[in-house]
């Protein structure tokens, strides 16, 4: 591609070592207003002043009073009043904002121009923020991953029709498969529609290359991932209960999938450390987790975790295992009963036996399909990324190998080599491990096929959103770790109060990221130095700086933290720092 346009379009600061473009820096942007826009970042709404937004929000009040049949309408008027009156409140802030970010004809005259030569997206790890990518390149990225082995290109049966344009038949393709996907997920209650996906690629600045991810917002496949990405959760939470008993009766750790970096920070800042010890620290990570799994095992080693959990809630519930079943009622409202009876009326929840939950986790994860273009493609190697139930598997997957090594070390007697194991944390496909100088054994328990990129610093590791260090007194110092810092250009974060939002919004955003940064930092300094960062971002994007300092000190007060030192360390941190 040495002669792409974009070479010749675009200066070289936008082209990493002189090749096509690939930037997050807005100064790519020529046109200043435009570029304003840009730099709101993605999720930023304007209002568009054709509209009255009090006149939409007044009709949908409307419609939903004539919906109460049983009731006047006139009783209703003094609720919408006040609704009306308090919208007004929160929507008339933002004076002429609306105006100032609206695309203007040369604006969209630009925009256009752009999109001819660049690919515009989101930027992996920092959603908020736009990548722009060479058009050529970008394709040529997508070609080469559907080239792959990890996917299979489909023809029609008995090949191409002659004279039939080519995205026609690839059309015709793929409302077949979609059409039996629907059939089959119907029997399930499931179906969804006829809809497939499509392969996307997100740009990654924090490392080389993309992250390639199967859009599938709502596809025939939607319905079905959603519910077992649910059930998932609830069989990783049952695996952890487990857990816990086990630890109880032999003081060995078997389960070290962590739902995020609360259960980390919490557990590392109770454990007690030898104060004479050096802490050995590790971090991983698999590059290729979700493309290289063969199918044939993932669905074999799942079934071995579903059996287990079975087992488990079989003797729980003190029924035999076919009498087991898993119910899902609703988003994320999943629990295991006993039944007596194989039969389900329609009006029942989703109950599901062992038998079935592998049926179609198996028929889930070998119906990955994907349109690019006039081509389909279905996914035939690893873990479909992009679907909800996508974690989950990696998860559950990862977990029969570790446990399975675990299992092995006890039943050899290696019981030290075990309890070495127990600070091994995972989220995933990032893992942590402390104090273990057998790790380097431990990770031979996965499979030769999984890459486990060691990701370890010499100063420390970094993991889910943590700087782990050596502290005082053989104790660990955890401070806030964000990679979006190292990023080559300015990103993007948090709400921007001349968008379309509550005005309270950068509070609720500043009390939540208050409480991260809290519960991560072991040390005073770094946590109030965290905060005061925080405030200096949301105060630039509009927020108040006294509210700010208010908000941060009811914080405090709630927690029952000292509040005269670390409110006047903030305070005056925040007035020296520059806006």
């Amino acid at each position: 591609m040495s002669e792409c346009i974009c070479r010749t379009l675009f200066r070289r600061e936008f082209r990493p070592g002189g090749g096509c473009v690939r930037t997050g820096n807005m100064k790519l942007v020529a046109l200043k207003q435009l570029r304003k826009t840009f730099e709101y970042g993605a999720r930023f709404r304007t209002r568009n002043p054709q509209y009255d937004p009090l006149q939409a929000i007044e009709r949908a009040l409307d419609s939903h009073i004539l919906q109460d049949k049983e009731r006047d309408t006139r009783e209703y008027q003094a609720w919408k009043k006040e609704i009306l009156s308090r919208c007004k409140r929160n929507i008339g802030h933002r004076g002429n904002s609306s105006g100032r970010s609206f695309l203007t004809q040369k604006s969209k005259s630009y925009l256009k121009f752009l999109q001819t030569f660049l690919v515009i997206h989101y930027i992996d790890k920092a959603a908020n923020n736009i990548a722009f990518r060479c058009i050529n390149a970008y394709v040529a990225d997508l070609e080469k991953e559907l080239g792959s082995h990890v996917y299979e290109k489909l023809e029609p049966e008995g090949g191409r029709e002659e004279g039939v344009d080519a995205k026609r038949e690839g059309e015709k393709l793929a409302l077949k498969i979609g059409k039996g996907h629907q059939l089959f997920l119907k029997k399930l209650r499931l179906d969804n529609g006829t809809k497939l996906g499509y392969l996307y690629a997100a740009t990654k600045f924090h490392k080389d290359g993309s992250r390639f991810i199967a859009g599938m917002p709502n596809c025939s496949t939607t319905k079905a991932s959603k519910v077992l990405s649910d059930v998932f959760t609830e069989i990783l939470t049952v695996l952890e209960e487990k857990d816990d008993v086990h630890i109880q009766r032999t003081g060995i750790r078997r389960f070290f999938v962590v739902k995020g970096f609360e259960e980390v920070a919490d557990f590392l800042k109770k454990w007690k450390f030898n104060k004479n010890n050096s802490r050995l620290l590790k971090t991983g990570d698999f590059s290729n987790a979700y493309t290289s799994i063969p199918h044939g095992d993932v669905v074999e080693k799942l079934s071995l975790v579903f059996e287990e959990v079975w087992k488990f809630m079989a003797e729980i519930l003190g029924v035999t295992l076919d009498k087991v079943k898993v119910q899902w009622l609703g988003h994320k409202n999943v629990n295991f009963v006993r039944t007596s009876s194989n039969s389900r009326k329609t009006n029942e929840p989703f109950n599901y036996t062992l038998e079935g939950l592998i049926a179609l986790t198996k028929w889930l994860i070998d119906n990955t399909f994907v349109v690019n273009g006039d081509a389909c493609y279905r996914q035939r190697s690893g873990i479909p990324m992009g679907t909800n139930a996508g974690p989950g598997i990696c998860n559950l997957y990862l977990y029969y190998y570790e446990s399975t090594y675990i299992d092995k070390l006890v039943s050899e007697g290696l019981f030290t080599r075990a309890e070495q194991c127990h600070m091994t944390f995972r989220l995933i496909d990032d893992d942590l491990s402390i104090d273990n100088p057998g790790y380097e054994q431990f990770i031979k328990c996965y499979p030769p096929f999984l890459t486990l990129n060691d990701t370890t610093l010499p100063e420390g590791v970094n993991f889910l959103g943590m700087h782990i260090t050596e502290g005082k007194e053989g104790k660990l110092k955890i401070q806030v770790y964000d990679k979006r810092k190292d990023f080559p250009f300015k990103v993007v974060r948090y709400p921007h109060l001349d968008s379309e939002i509550p005005t309270n919004l950068p509070y609720g955003v500043f009390t939540g990221l208050t409480h991260r940064n809290d519960r991560i930092c072991t040390e005073r300094e770094d946590f109030i130095k965290e905060s005061v960062v925080l405030a200096k971002c949301l105060q630039a994007q509009g927020a108040v700086r006294h509210r700010l300092v208010s908000v941060f000190n009811s914080y405090l007060s709630k927690k029952g933290r000292n509040i005269s030192t670390i409110r006047r360390s903030f305070k005056k941190a925040l007035n020296n720092s520059l806006v």
